[in-house]
């Protein structure tokens, strides 16, 4: 059994010799040559880092493509995994979008339904003020009333609203 690096030459040499040969050989298998160059240098790194505890049984060629191919799938794999969470977490995402759609449209559904058993002046007045954005005092100036008439009218307004929301039971399913 030979030793595969003594010292920093020997690494240097080794390194000079193989990387590039290595990096089209791993590009075979990946097609992305940056990612190529990194999974190289990564078995350079771990070579150097576990240099004192290699012996060769077979020759230097074999043992670095043999280490390049198994840092290149563990890169896969790793890859498939990010990739495979990254998908998760995006569908997670999605899903808890479209069903928070779907839940806001059914509210806002139930509360436009709701509002048709309010009387007419009632319903405008809740109207102004909840999807027009109408302060009570721009209410009142704008229908001729009362500021007090009109807290009155939103409070009798969202009171019936509850009450017919509390009924519908398909919003709280």
């Amino acid at each position: 059994m030979k030793k595969l690096i003594s010292n920093s030459s020997d690494f240097e040499i080794i390194f000079k010799e193989y990387y590039n040969p290595l990096c089209n050989f791993i590009n075979q298998y990946i097609h992305n040559w940056e990612d190529s160059k990194e999974i190289v240098q990564t078995t350079f790194l771990n070579i150097w880092n576990a240099r004192e505890r290699i012996f060769l049984e077979t020759s230097v060629k074999s043992y670095l493509f043999q280490a390049a191919k198994n840092n290149m799938i563990d890169y896969i794999r790793k890859s498939k995994r990010n990739l495979e969470i990254k998908n998760q977490t995006i569908e997670g995402e999605i899903s808890t979008e479209e069903s928070q759609n779907i839940s806001n449209l059914m509210i806002r559904e139930a509360i436009e339904k709701a509002c048709l058993t309010l009387k007419p002046k009632n319903r405008e007045i809740f109207f102004l003020n909840k999807f027009e954005g109408l302060t009570y005092e721009e209410i009142a100036n704008h229908l001729n009333i009362s500021k007090r008439a009109v807290e009155d009218n939103i409070a009798r307004a969202l009171k019936l609203l509850r009450e017919q929301l509390n009924k519908d039971e398909n919003l709280f399913n």
